[in-house]
């Protein structure tokens, strides 16, 4: 679920075109909100169980590959 939440994050962000670190900022912040939706609002797994960081970093880089991917190659087909 992560690998395709990157690839769509990755369009999205080429399609806007947005360039370096906001680019990255971005996916940190679009892929930390969607674990915690849903592993506590979606799964309903109570806050007290398991620890918020360790939600946020559990696979973390299996989506951020392909988001990086997607996004350099679609910018460049892009704007270049």
């Amino acid at each position: 679920m992560k690998e395709i939440f990157g690839v769509i994050i990755g369009v999205i962000i080429a399609v806007i075109g947005l360039m370096g670190l906001t680019g990255l900022i971005s996916y940190v912040l679009a892929a930390s909100i969607m674990s915690y939706l849903y592993v506590y609002k979606f799964l309903g797994v109570e806050e007290d169980m398991v620890e918020t960081k360790d939600v946020l970093k559990e696979h973390f880089m299996n989506g951020f590959f392909p988001f990086l991917l997607t996004w350099i190659i679609l910018h460049n087909l892009i704007n270049y």
